[in-house]
């Protein structure tokens, strides 16, 4: 091939590192993670495995942002969700989105079903990288409506949520609106006494 491990820059280097990690995800979600090939990805790119790996490294680097760049799609959206004016409870809402998303998403499907040994590490990498950020996503959803708030009780709370949803994602053993409904049970009380608490008196 004409670009035998030749390395992109600038916007041909994104579109490249978009087309590839579309097409890790649509190749794996059919064909199973644990046969996914670095060949199999650049083919379907129209690049040498030579750029391929170039751009990524390995193999489980690139399963690692796939999982990541999902995560990434799944929580604008949950941004998205949180910003809405008519949200009623934000904390059934966001836990009923993300364990609906996750549970449909193939690729958590396979993560879920642990496909491949190398998967297991990329799925830890995900799960951390979903806790990270949708923790970062549902404090700055509460300190932007209620910037006097107690920020450390929040980033707890916050976390608390984000393990739960992943918890329920990783293990379905509840329908999604009895385990929505059990997130806000145990976090809502909580989220609205600590906005109560920051009320100047």
């Amino acid at each position: 091939m004409a670009d035998r491990g030749r390395r992109f820059s600038g916007a041909a280097r994104g579109r490249l590192r978009h087309a590839a990690l579309d097409a890790a995800e649509r190749l794996g979600g059919r064909d199973g993670w644990s046969s996914l090939r670095m060949a199999d990805v650049a083919a379907e790119v129209g690049i040498s495995r030579q750029t391929l790996y170039a751009e990524f490294g390995s193999r489980p680097e690139l399963l690692r942002q796939v999982v990541a760049a999902r995560s990434g799609h799944l929580l604008d959206a949950l941004s998205r969700l949180l910003a809405r004016p008519d949200a009623i409870d934000p904390v059934r809402g966001a836990a009923a989105f993300l364990i609906s998303s996750g549970r449909a998403d193939p690729l958590v499907r396979h993560l879920v079903a642990g496909d491949g040994p190398d998967l297991g590490d990329s799925l830890r990498a995900g799960a951390a990288s979903l806790v990270d950020v949708a923790t970062r996503v549902l404090v700055a959803h509460v300190v932007g409506r209620r910037p006097e708030v107690d920020a450390a009780p929040l980033q707890i709370a916050a976390e608390a949520f984000a393990r739960l949803v992943v918890s329920h994602v990783m293990a379905p053993d509840r329908d999604i609106d009895a385990a929505a409904d059990a997130i806000s049970a145990v976090l809502s009380p909580y989220l609205r006494t600590l906005l109560a608490s920051a009320e100047p008196e």
